[in-house]
């Protein structure tokens, strides 16, 4: 079995020219593909402990010991590779255990490929392209990048656990974006425990389920949750934006600490009506800055929510009526256009803020 995915594996980077990407089989990607295909199928036999051990990381730790220390050890591997490598395994025919494994392996060489460059000076900045490949569990656990651009994938649990902390094991990174991810679970619980310094979820469609994500900032744009998915939940974040979404409630992960800002415009024509905070009982979820606008002026439940500041509705326009502003202009812009918008949003919340 694991011979024929290898084979296929091989054979697929003939084929695919994947947008800015033009993979060309090497000597090192061809043993990269070969001895990852021989960790993956010696770790993904037993689906019970696939599941155990994707809760606690510890397949994560193997994977990362056995590559780094042993197997891959004398192996050079560029970020064209890696980019080559998810592309080769994309719409894998495999059980859940086995998409587990390699999801995990595929966090493992991006952690190893930081590591290194980071040892050398550099920065590593992964934009990849999937276009609407399948691959689920892309880059699970894994724990550093310096920048990772997710898009145009479908698949479960992508981003699952990226950059956070286990034990000796410390992750971060430093902005991770996913745009037009279909799938469920996608970002759950990245971050926790670690250093996600920005996390971006942009465009992401109607079949998405978003998991639990945790960040210093977290920016939702975009993003269509469906009648079947209206609950966006959200982890603990220092500052949280939340523009142009649809989704009927917010459940958001409330903890000890008192979060400097929680902003959302809604988008018109959403059925919103609560938002609650989850966690310890114990717990309010507390905000320096709460603003909250909606278009059509809904009554709206907020549970365990409690701020020093907070704005809702006419309050809201009248203080930040430049950023409202500005989030209507979110629909329908590219990504890149979505991005310079954001950075301005940023700088005019900070400017006002500071009066």
């Amino acid at each position: 079995m694991i011979q024929t995915q290898t084979n296929l594996s091989l054979k697929k980077l003939k084929g695919i020219k994947p947008k800015g990407v033009k993979p060309r089989p090497s000597s090192n990607l061809e043993k990269l593909i070969s001895i990852t295909n021989s960790v993956i199928e010696k770790n993904s036999k037993d689906d019970v402990t696939i599941r155990v051990n994707t809760i606690h990381s510890d397949m994560h730790k193997k994977i990362y010991r056995d590559l780094k220390q042993d197997l891959l050890k004398e192996i050079e591997f560029s970020k064209e590779d890696l980019s080559a490598w998810v592309y080769a395994h994309s719409n894998s025919v495999g059980g859940d255990a086995y998409k587990k494994t390699l999801g995990v392996c595929s966090g493992v060489l991006l952690t190893i490929l930081t590591e290194r460059n980071k040892r050398r000076g550099k920065k590593t900045i992964l934009d990849i392209d999937g276009n609407n490949q399948e691959f689920s569990h892309l880059f699970s656990h894994g724990r550093k990048v310096d920048e990772l651009i997710i898009r145009n994938f479908v698949g479960d649990s992508i981003c699952r656990s990226f950059g956070d902390s286990f034990e000796s094991y410390e992750g971060y990174a430093k902005k991770l974006c996913l745009i037009n991810i279909s799938g469920k679970d996608f970002a759950d619980f990245c971050g926790y425990k670690g250093k996600v310094d920005s996390l971006y979820l942009i465009n992401n469609s109607e079949n998405a389920i978003m998991g639990k994500p945790f960040a210093k900032n977290i920016w939702m744009v975009n993003n269509n949750f469906g009648s079947d998915a209206t609950l966006a939940k959200i982890g603990r974040a220092n500052r949280i934006w939340f523009f142009n979404n649809y989704a009927n409630s917010i459940k958001y992960d409330a903890g000890p600490d008192i979060a400097e800002l929680f902003f959302n415009v809604l988008k018109d024509g959403c059925d919103f009506n609560r938002m609650h905070a989850t966690s310890d009982p114990i717990y309010s979820a507390k905000f320096k800055n709460f603003v909250f606008y909606d278009p059509k002026d809904n009554f709206i439940n907020f549970t365990n929510i409690a701020a020093k500041k907070m704005l809702v509705g006419e309050e809201a326009l009248n203080k930040y009526g430049k950023i409202i502003e500005l989030s209507n202009l979110l629909d329908n812009k590219n990504v890149e256009e979505i991005m310079t918008i954001l950075n301005q949003i940023e700088k005019v919340y900070d400017i006002i803020d500071s009066k």
